[in-house]
């Protein structure tokens, strides 16, 4: 198969390694047209793969944060987003609130359409072929629909692509339609979207094994009380019950002896207590004999 550009034959060899392509991609040149603040970068309105992979770190990890949530107005939710950029960045220039939310449409808008024709993609395909192989027809595919450009955003994909936020953002918008530029096989797949009857999936190497949504801003804290599904001590508690348990047999065993060394005790007094007895009864009846 055949990339759309030399640039991405050349990436996607059999030696690469397809996590490290957005540290090999060049960087994208498209501008923003939101303004820059008072602490805007004064260089240029272009994003560097660096800004854009932060970016997207920085909202996986605002999103994902399940105590805090982003249950809260969209200024204070970016507001963290942007202290978060700021704080983690390894660059030099800042970026205004308005700036990198008009950045992360951009990004989440084309990284989502791009999903959805690499999702295409594996279920046309049996398993076993290379990941980089669907890669490469996604791209083309992204390529072939107006307005005929490459995919600049490879670098973000790859950092988002399993951010189970990101996937629920993703399935609320509606996946390309068949069109007339596209190839029959190209419009079969997008025909088959739905209908469940893809083949099987090719595993991704990225692929992480958690796919469920973070949990609600109430769930994560009332978890974080009772410290998860075991709560905070639960290995404590659990080692307690257990010493307990084999304590116990040893505890009644221990009774057992006391109760048997009291009644011996009061059997050896009321021995004791007899012969006492009887002897004082034999004096008597000596004295007696005596007189």
């Amino acid at each position: 198969m055949t990339a759309p550009g030399g640039s991405w034959s050349g990436l996607l060899s059999d030696e690469t390694d397809v996590d490290a392509l957005s540290l090999s991609m060049p960087p994208e040149d498209i501008r923003t047209s939101a303004s820059g603040g008072k602490g805007s970068s004064k260089r240029s309105s272009n994003y560097t793969q660096e800004e854009d992979i932060q970016l997207c770190m920085s909202w996986e990890n605002i999103s994902t944060d399940s105590i805090v949530g982003n249950e809260q107005p969209g200024k204070a939710y970016w507001k963290r987003i942007v202290e978060h950029f700021h704080a983690n960045r390894t660059f030099h220039f800042n970026r205004s609130v308005n700036s990198l939310e008009h950045r992360w449409d951009t990004i989440k808008k084309e990284c989502s359409k791009f999903q959805a024709f690499y999702e295409q993609v594996e279920r046309r395909h049996p398993s076993g072929i290379p990941y980089k192989e669907h890669l490469l027809e996604a791209q083309t595919m992204y390529t072939n629909k107006p307005p005929n450009k490459a995919f600049q955003f490879i670098h973000c994909w790859l950092k988002v692509r399993n951010c189970p936020k990101f996937q629920s953002v993703d399935k609320s918008h509606k996946r390309p339609s068949p069109s007339k530029s596209s190839t029959p096989s190209e419009r079969g797949a997008e025909e088959q979207e739905g209908d469940g009857s893809g083949r099987s999936q090719t595993t991704d190497p990225t692929q992480t094994s958690q796919n469920k949504r973070p949990m609600g801003r109430k769930g994560a804290k009332e978890r974080w009380k009772t410290g998860g599904d075991a709560g905070p001590y639960k290995e404590s508690i659990e080692e307690l019950i257990l010493e307990k348990e084999e304590k116990k047999p040893r505890e009644e065993e221990k009774k057992l002896k006391e109760e048997r060394w009291r009644e011996t005790k009061m059997i050896h007094q009321q021995k004791i207590s007899l012969e006492k007895e009887k002897f004082m009864w034999e004096q008597e009846q000596r004295i007696m004999f005596v007189m």
